[in-house]
Protein backbone atom coordinates (compact mmCIF):
# COMPACT_ATOMS: atom_id res chain seq x y z
CA UNK A 1 0.00 0.00 0.00
CA UNK A 2 1.09 3.20 -0.15
CA UNK A 3 2.48 6.35 2.33
CA UNK A 4 -0.47 8.38 3.85
CA UNK A 5 -1.26 11.23 2.96
CA UNK A 6 -3.49 14.20 4.55
CA UNK A 7 -4.55 16.29 1.38
CA UNK A 8 -5.86 20.19 1.56
CA UNK A 9 -7.38 22.07 -0.87
CA UNK A 10 -6.81 25.41 -1.45
CA UNK A 11 -8.92 28.08 0.27
CA UNK A 12 -10.84 30.47 -2.42
CA UNK A 13 -11.79 33.95 -2.09
CA UNK A 14 -14.86 34.93 -3.23
CA UNK A 15 -13.63 37.76 -5.57
CA UNK A 16 -11.49 35.15 -7.42
CA UNK A 17 -14.29 33.21 -7.89
CA UNK A 18 -15.35 36.42 -9.98
CA UNK A 19 -12.27 36.86 -11.80
CA UNK A 20 -11.89 33.26 -12.45
CA UNK A 21 -15.09 33.10 -14.01
CA UNK A 22 -14.40 35.88 -15.89
CA UNK A 23 -11.74 34.38 -18.63
CA UNK A 24 -14.67 31.39 -19.68
CA UNK A 25 -17.53 33.80 -20.11
CA UNK A 26 -15.29 36.00 -22.43
CA UNK A 27 -14.64 33.06 -24.52
CA UNK A 28 -18.25 31.83 -24.77
CA UNK A 29 -19.68 35.07 -25.65
CA UNK A 30 -16.86 35.27 -28.52
CA UNK A 31 -18.13 31.64 -29.31
CA UNK A 32 -21.50 32.89 -29.13
CA UNK A 33 -21.23 35.74 -31.48
CA UNK A 34 -19.80 34.04 -33.99
CA UNK A 35 -22.74 31.76 -34.18
CA UNK A 36 -24.89 34.58 -34.18
CA UNK A 37 -23.64 36.64 -36.89
CA UNK A 38 -22.60 33.59 -38.67
CA UNK A 39 -18.87 33.67 -38.76
CA UNK A 40 -18.42 30.05 -39.21
CA UNK A 41 -14.89 29.92 -40.60
CA UNK A 42 -13.68 31.52 -37.29
CA UNK A 43 -16.02 29.22 -35.39
CA UNK A 44 -13.50 26.03 -34.77
CA UNK A 45 -10.82 28.86 -33.19
CA UNK A 46 -13.81 29.93 -30.83
CA UNK A 47 -14.38 25.94 -30.18
CA UNK A 48 -10.91 25.07 -29.37
CA UNK A 49 -10.66 28.32 -27.07
CA UNK A 50 -13.48 27.33 -25.38
CA UNK A 51 -11.81 23.71 -24.85
CA UNK A 52 -8.45 25.49 -24.02
CA UNK A 53 -9.99 27.55 -21.04
CA UNK A 54 -11.98 24.44 -19.50
CA UNK A 55 -9.06 22.37 -19.33
CA UNK A 56 -6.80 24.86 -17.99
CA UNK A 57 -9.49 25.12 -15.31
CA UNK A 58 -10.31 22.14 -15.27
CA UNK A 59 -6.18 20.62 -14.75
CA UNK A 60 -4.57 24.01 -12.71
CA UNK A 61 -7.63 24.96 -10.24
CA UNK A 62 -9.79 22.55 -10.08
CA UNK A 63 -6.64 20.33 -9.01
CA UNK A 64 -5.18 22.61 -6.67
CA UNK A 65 -4.46 21.02 -3.80
CA UNK A 66 -1.76 20.58 -1.08
CA UNK A 67 -0.45 16.94 0.72
CA UNK A 68 1.12 16.25 3.78
CA UNK A 69 2.98 12.61 3.69
CA UNK A 70 5.55 12.05 6.36
CA UNK A 71 8.94 13.08 4.72
CA UNK A 72 7.59 15.99 2.10
CA UNK A 73 5.07 18.34 1.28
CA UNK A 74 3.15 18.51 -1.51
CA UNK A 75 1.95 20.72 -3.74
CA UNK A 76 -0.09 19.86 -7.07
CA UNK A 77 -1.86 22.66 -9.17
CA UNK A 78 -2.24 21.00 -13.14
CA UNK A 79 0.70 18.55 -14.29
CA UNK A 80 2.74 20.60 -12.10
CA UNK A 81 4.28 18.64 -8.83
CA UNK A 82 6.57 20.79 -6.13
CA UNK A 83 7.63 18.70 -3.44
CA UNK A 84 9.39 20.26 0.05
CA UNK A 85 10.85 17.47 2.42
CA UNK A 86 9.62 18.63 5.67
CA UNK A 87 12.86 18.69 7.36
CA UNK A 88 14.16 21.73 4.75
CA UNK A 89 10.87 23.65 5.95
CA UNK A 90 12.32 26.47 8.52
CA UNK A 91 9.53 28.46 9.08
CA UNK A 92 5.53 28.55 7.99
CA UNK A 93 3.87 31.92 8.23
CA UNK A 94 0.86 33.91 7.43
CA UNK A 95 1.14 36.30 4.28
CA UNK A 96 -1.09 38.19 2.03
CA UNK A 97 1.19 38.64 -0.29
CA UNK A 98 -0.66 38.44 -3.77
CA UNK A 99 2.56 37.25 -5.67
CA UNK A 100 1.60 34.91 -8.33
CA UNK A 101 1.69 31.24 -6.63
CA UNK A 102 -0.23 27.75 -6.20
CA UNK A 103 -2.75 30.09 -4.12
CA UNK A 104 -6.90 30.87 -4.75
CA UNK A 105 -6.65 33.19 -1.79
CA UNK A 106 -5.26 35.82 -0.31
CA UNK A 107 -5.49 34.09 3.33
CA UNK A 108 -1.64 32.67 2.71
CA UNK A 109 0.92 31.01 4.36
CA UNK A 110 4.58 31.31 3.48
CA UNK A 111 6.47 28.37 3.67
CA UNK A 112 10.27 29.14 3.86
CA UNK A 113 12.58 26.23 2.90
CA UNK A 114 16.20 26.06 1.80
CA UNK A 115 16.76 29.55 1.31
CA UNK A 116 13.50 29.05 -1.31
CA UNK A 117 9.64 30.27 -0.28
CA UNK A 118 6.30 28.60 -1.57
CA UNK A 119 3.02 30.71 -0.84
CA UNK A 120 -0.05 28.16 -0.48
CA UNK A 121 -3.76 28.70 0.63
CA UNK A 122 -4.78 25.81 2.79
CA UNK A 123 -8.67 25.57 3.45
CA UNK A 124 -8.35 23.83 6.69
CA UNK A 125 -5.10 26.05 7.60
CA UNK A 126 -5.62 24.74 11.49
CA UNK A 127 -5.96 21.41 10.55
CA UNK A 128 -2.98 21.84 7.82
CA UNK A 129 -0.22 23.83 10.25
CA UNK A 130 -1.38 21.02 13.11
CA UNK A 131 -0.28 18.18 10.61
CA UNK A 132 2.84 20.15 9.17
CA UNK A 133 3.54 20.68 12.31
CA UNK A 134 3.54 17.48 13.67
CA UNK A 135 5.25 16.07 10.54
CA UNK A 136 8.02 18.41 10.08
CA UNK A 137 9.07 18.17 13.72
CA UNK A 138 8.33 22.36 13.54
CA UNK A 139 6.72 24.23 17.07
CA UNK A 140 3.95 26.43 17.18
CA UNK A 141 5.22 30.48 17.74
CA UNK A 142 1.71 32.09 17.94
CA UNK A 143 0.20 31.89 13.92
CA UNK A 144 3.79 30.56 12.63
CA UNK A 145 5.39 27.35 12.75
CA UNK A 146 9.13 27.43 13.19
CA UNK A 147 12.05 24.68 13.38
Amino acid sequence: MGEQIEWYRSKVDGWMVGVLWLMPLITIGVLLIFVVTGNYAELPWAVGSCLFVVALYGGLVLSMRYGISSDQLIVRFGLVRVRVPVASISTVEPTSNPISSPALSLDRVSVQYDSKELIISPDEREQFLQTLAERAGLRREGDRLVR
